[in-house]
């Protein structure tokens, strides 16, 4: 139940309680990839357990790779898609933006110049603003000493 954030968890609790199904929370909020990134770790896993009959002769853990600013806005434009459907419920710009923004944060943190961006992004105050410097050229200035644009 929860506190899963990568192989090494997963693999952790599965073997502790046996069961079938794990649960991922605000890992995959910080970490989309960390389904994919699971994945990939049990099947490489389970081919080292063939060629070795030993379970434990898979110990590496996979690390998360740099994010690049392409692939922050992909996210970030799913974050805005799920913003919009639920603005059907909370038809309110005020939600929009606050949300928008909490969830931008959240995800981009770690990310090196994550510190200044937060500052930029908690300024702006009006949804197609914050909208048009998280898909604009202006976070790329912000991003550009620290980020490999892809």
């Amino acid at each position: 139940n929860g506190d899963v954030s990568n192989y090494s968890t997963y693999k952790k609790i599965k073997e502790e309680t046996n069961c079938e199904v794990i649960m991922i929370g605000r890992a995959a909020m910080f970490n989309p990839s960390v389904f994919t990134q699971i994945q990939s770790m049990k099947k490489k896993a389970n081919s080292k357990y063939l060629e070795s009959e030993n379970s434990e002769a898979y110990q590496e853990e996979e690390k998360p790779k740099a994010m690049s600013l392409a692939q922050i806005r992909q996210y970030l434009f799913k974050i805005e898609k799920y913003i919009q459907n639920s603005s059907k419920f909370w038809n309110n710009d005020r939600f929009k933006l606050a949300e928008f923004r909490r969830l931008a944060i959240w995800w981009i943190k770690g990310i090196p110049g994550y510190k200044h961006v937060r500052m930029v992004l908690s300024k702006i105050h009006d949804f197609q603003r914050l909208r048009s410097y998280i898909f604009g050229e202006e976070i790329e200035k912000d991003f550009s000493k620290f980020l490999t644009f892809t």
